[in-house]
């Protein structure tokens, strides 16, 4: 049996008509699964989440693993961004040399990226003249650590999640705490000083 991967679109919190709390998980495929809060503390948790996926599968995560456990058909892959902290700390102990900040920053524009992040359609366009090529436009396109940190910083901007994982780079590597208007200021210096352009 062909194994389907559990790949969540979006996750909707909601109060119910009778009072209660429901909760709607809507897979890529289409199939739908419905389930209710198991108390009130994770209703309020799953509701500061704001939408943020990562976070909603790991506080339903029991939830998630009796549903692949009763389903055989779907398997679970851990995303980028689920696997970030864990990436991001075997980094930290396991340096090897390596420059931690261009990788952290990797690290985060792959997450950027498994999100579907773009500007001005720039990005998916160019991926998919190159899809037929040699050339990984992936990799070949993220060669340079200017545009790495740009699309970082921009994905920072528009998405709370990117900009948690980048917050925790910055208070770890530089000892930082990384606010909205540095974020802007950073885009600012790229785009106009450094001339960084996708």
């Amino acid at each position: 049996m062909q194994k389907i991967p559990f790949e969540v679109a979006e996750i909707r919190v909601n109060t119910s008509s009778m009072g209660g709390f429901s909760l709607d998980i809507i897979l890529k495929d289409g199939m739908q699964l419905k389930s209710t809060f198991r108390d009130e503390k994770q209703y309020d948790a799953a509701v500061a989440a704001k939408g943020n996926i990562t976070q909603l599968k790991s506080i339903f995560n029991t939830f998630i693993k009796e549903f692949i456990n009763n389903n055989p058909q779907y398997i679970y892959y851990y995303t980028n961004c689920e696997l970030f902290m864990t990436s991001f700390t075997n980094l930290l102990e396991n340096p090897e040399g390596e420059d931690l900040v261009y990788e952290s920053f990797d690290l985060i524009r792959h997450c950027a990226v498994e999100k579907n992040i773009e500007f001005d359609g720039y990005y998916e366009q160019r991926w998919r003249e190159s899809a037929d090529t040699i050339i990984n436009f992936d990799e070949d396109y993220f060669d340079d650590p200017d545009k790495i940190q740009l699309y970082v910083f921009l994905s920072a901007a528009v998405d709370e999640e990117i900009f948690g994982f980048l917050h925790h780079v910055y208070s770890t590597l530089f000892n930082e705490e990384l606010s909205t208007e540095m974020v802007r200021e950073k885009i600012e210096y790229l785009t106009k000083e450094r001339g960084v352009r996708f």
